[in-house]
């Protein structure tokens, strides 16, 4: 099965670019509607977010990724994940069908570098249920989700349980 990233190529630079920026070294992946092809132009993308070691991200870097993305002319909702802070069950979901967004060493491997492990062009993300962990911003097209103690931060309120 091919997977391809549903997503506009001027757009997927714009993120490609922001998360290489807010998160250097955080291998991003794609999953869910945009990458399983049952995605629409209003679909959101759902991101994985996956740290050196696969430790958990501070909040502010989460926190500064979500400033990014509101400021930005993405056009649709973008859930970025903190890897370490998902449920295994969530983990082989997203493994089995991802889109490899920006890899740890900052590239875009898929969009620049053929085809990897059998995946042609960029790949899109396997359905899986939403968290319900996220931090809203209210008005706002983007949510990003961590696992953090209810907290105030300028506009954002952590709606999210402990870890």
């Amino acid at each position: 099965m091919t997977v391809r990233l549903n997503v506009e190529p001027r757009h997927r630079e714009q993120l490609e670019r922001l998360l290489r920026e807010r998160l250097p070294g955080v291998e991003v992946w794609a999953y869910g509607s945009r990458v399983n092809g049952r995605g629409h132009a209003g679909s959101d993308l759902d991101l994985a977010l996956r740290a050196p070691g696969l430790r958990a991200i501070p909040l502010d870097d989460l926190i500064g990724l979500g400033d990014a993305l509101s400021d930005s002319s993405i056009p649709f909702l973008v859930e970025a994940r903190d890897w370490a802070r998902m449920p295994d069950s969530f983990h082989e979901e997203i493994e089995r069908v991802h889109v490899v967004v920006v890899g740890a060493d900052g590239r875009a491997p898929l969009a620049r570098h053929g085809s990897i492990r059998g995946v042609e062009s960029l790949p899109q993300p396997s359905a899986i249920l939403p968290i319900d962990n996220r931090i809203a911003v209210p008005g706002a097209r983007r949510l990003m989700a961590a696992s953090v103690k209810p907290v105030e931060v300028r506009r954002w309120r952590a709606t999210v349980g402990p870890d």
